[in-house]
């Protein structure tokens, strides 16, 4: 008597119902027509005082879940089917879920309020009322919960699962001296760890928005301390969490005169005076920088010396004097020093920031300043890129997506085919894609580069969030083993001396520390890429800045299933590449064997006439005037 579920001949889910009385009724569900998410609903026979519930529940094999219209849509996941009931309605719902996890929170719920937190007495402390609740369904056991403000540092709280909103109080407290005397992460989201029926759940515990969706605005700091070599500061983000903000001091945070500019008081005045300045003025003011406001070499600087000309904007570059370009570009009567009075004082009044970079940018990265944070996220912003953005997946993760820091009022691209790929990434209007080419490729010569130029070899990974862990355990990193068996497998073909590796910035003494230290370049990227005849990287845009100069490019992915776990799926189909792609030691040996003849790279063979056409859809300008279009595209608008 009751419910009974089953998957039959591999593609069928059979519902068998047997009433008192004997009575049978059978209902068949294809697995083609069950989604992720979506709900197949069905008339049931509901028992008297029976109550919501869930009835089944199966874990899908993966030649079940291959006959599922998931898997036809998205491709090869995992798949949850679940089976429960609507008293009410009386009705039974099927759906399906990636896992176990996001099936329970179907159901399973964290409320929290009074939401608290502080740095107070060389402590960080948290507090808020919360519950763990499921309104209908109690088939659940809370095994246990727990409060997780960094990987070291968690606690057990005293909470059931209620069948309603019944709050109560946390409260934690850790050492700052414990929080930065353990290696930990810099971005720590606080949330808490509900241990149901075997299945950890994760929910957030942080800001409240109610029903309106979080902006940018939450990654402006709550609270923030210096605490010894340490800036530790919590901030929200847009999934309305909590997060413990750990990084090393910037040098200039020692500086007293810095500090003195940046306390709570003079920041408070200045961001208001600001506004008020920028309220009664009758031309705009735009800033211009670009990577830590510490060069001017990928064409900002060429936008704002035409941008000056005009009688209808105030246009200023921002440099720190430590950049090895401050004496030569400092002698344009608008280049500003970065922390000056009339830094801060252009900072807050400031109607745009026109950038290859974000805005966090034109101060300290990750700024503890919450007053720095809001101007630069209030001020509109022109993002012109530095590099092509269509390789590497810029999802939910990226910072210029839609409600993050770096979101972009407009932004410069190569290509309508590349402002697709920008608006769908970034979730933002395509009519924000200005397709006027990015200003860099305005300041390098166009296949500059050919078959009598000299045979160097750039090798070129990317450094992956995944392995931050391993900074401490640097050689045993697969960055370090990836570029280790490049290095070797060249070897065979091209003399060492001809062999440049080109280091993440975040590896670079790590690497000097190791038996390459003697081929790793020592200068910038652009400087390598100015002689570079054949560039082997994994996942680097800057594939596109040497192939216009005429290079060849070969993308060595090895480790492509787990990159594409953790940032998503490349951005080009298999014929978008503009070079071989291989996966593994042996295909690049055989790539190397017909690409380098006798110590000569042969660009007949590895950048070809098909790497070319498919190259010229990607990145269509190269008659060196984007930066005029800009220009031309600033003064439409208005900006300039």
């Amino acid at each position: 008597m009751g419910y009974h579920f089953e998957i039959i001949e591999g593609h069928i889910l059979r519902t068998e119902y047997i009433s008192r009385s004997g009575g049978e009724q059978i209902w068949d569900i294809y697995l083609e027509n069950i989604f992720w998410g979506g709900k197949i609903s069905f008339p049931m026979c509901m028992e008297e005082g029976a109550e919501d519930r869930i009835m089944w529940m199966h874990d899908l094999k993966p030649e079940e879940f291959m006959r599922t219209g998931e898997y036809r849509a998205k491709g090869m996941s995992t798949g949850v089917v679940c089976v429960y009931t609507n008293r009410k309605r009386d009705e039974m719902y099927f759906i399906m879920f990636t896992n176990r996890q996001q099936m329970y929170k179907r159901f399973i719920h964290f409320s929290h309020k009074a939401e608290h937190v502080s740095f107070r007495n060389d402590r960080f402390r948290i507090a808020f009322q919360g519950c763990i609740y499921s309104e209908k369904w109690r088939d659940f056991q809370l095994r246990r919960a727990t409060l997780v403000v960094d990987q070291n540092h968690r606690v057990d709280i005293a909470q059931s699962l209620q069948g309603q909103k019944k709050y109560t109080k946390v409260k934690y407290e850790i050492p700052l001296e414990s929080v930065i005397s353990q290696e930990t992460l810099i971005n720590n989201p606080i949330h808490i760890e509900a241990d149901i029926d075997g299945e950890v759940l994760e929910f957030n515990v942080g800001h409240k928005a109610g029903k309106k969706r979080p902006g940018k605005f939450y990654y402006v700091p709550v609270i923030s301390a210096y605490y010894r070599d340490k800036a530790l500061f919590v901030r929200g983000n847009v999934n309305q969490n909590y997060t413990l903000v750990v990084r090393d001091k910037d040098p200039i945070e020692y500086d007293q005169n810095f500090l003195a500019l940046e306390n709570k008081w003079n920041s408070f005045r200045m961001y208001y005076m600001g506004k008020v300045e920028r309220a009664f003025r009758k031309i705009p003011v735009n800033l211009y920088y670009e990577k830590n406001s510490m060069k001017g070499e990928e064409g900002t600087f060429e936008i704002f010396l035409l941008a000056s000309k005009s009688e209808h904007s105030r246009n200023y570059f921002i440099l720190d004097r430590n950049s090895p370009q401050w004496e030569e570009l400092s002698k344009h009567p608008n280049v500003v020093a970065k922390y000056s009075r009339l830094y801060y004082r252009l900072l807050y009044s400031a109607d745009c920031f026109i950038s290859t970079e974000t805005p966090s940018h034109l101060n300290v990265h990750r700024a503890v300043n919450r007053y720095v944070r809001k101007t630069l996220l209030e001020k509109k912003f022109v993002f012109l890129q530095h590099g092509v953005t269509y390789l590497k997946c810029q999802g939910d993760g990226s910072v210029f997506g839609r409600g993050k820091e770096g979101e972009p009022d407009y932004i410069v691209v190569g290509s309508e085919k590349e402002a697709s790929a920008v608006a769908k990434m970034l979730r933002i209007p395509k009519e924000r894609c200005i397709n006027a080419g990015l200003p860099i490729f305005s300041t390098i010569e166009y296949e500059h580069i050919g078959e009598h130029s000299s045979d160097i070899v750039t090798v070129m990974m990317t450094w992956k969030p995944s392995e931050e862990h391993m900074l401490s355990h640097f050689e045993d990193s697969g960055y370090y083993r990836n570029v280790t068996r490049v290095y070797e497998l060249l070897q065979k073909y091209i003399p060492a001396g001809q062999v440049q590796i080109v280091p993440h910035p975040k590896v670079t003494e790590l690497l000097m520390q190791t038996d390459l230290s003697e081929y790793v370049w020592n200068g910038t990227v652009s400087d390598a890429l100015k002689n570079t005849k054949l560039l082997i990287t994994d996942y680097s845009s800057v594939c596109y800045n040497a192939f216009y100069q005429g290079a060849a490019v070969v993308f060595y992915q090895p480790d492509l299933e787990e990159y594409q776990r953790e940032v998503g799926k490349l951005v080009p189909e298999d014929e978008e590449y503009i070079g071989y792609r291989v996966f593994g030691q042996s295909e690049l040996e055989r790539c190397m064997q017909k690409g380098i003849r006798q110590g000569r790279i042969d660009l007949r063979y590895l950048r070809s006439e098909e790497f070319v056409a498919r190259y010229q859809t990607i990145n269509q300008f190269s008659d060196g005037k984007n930066i005029h279009r800009i220009a031309d595209f600033l003064v439409e608008e208005k900006i300039v």
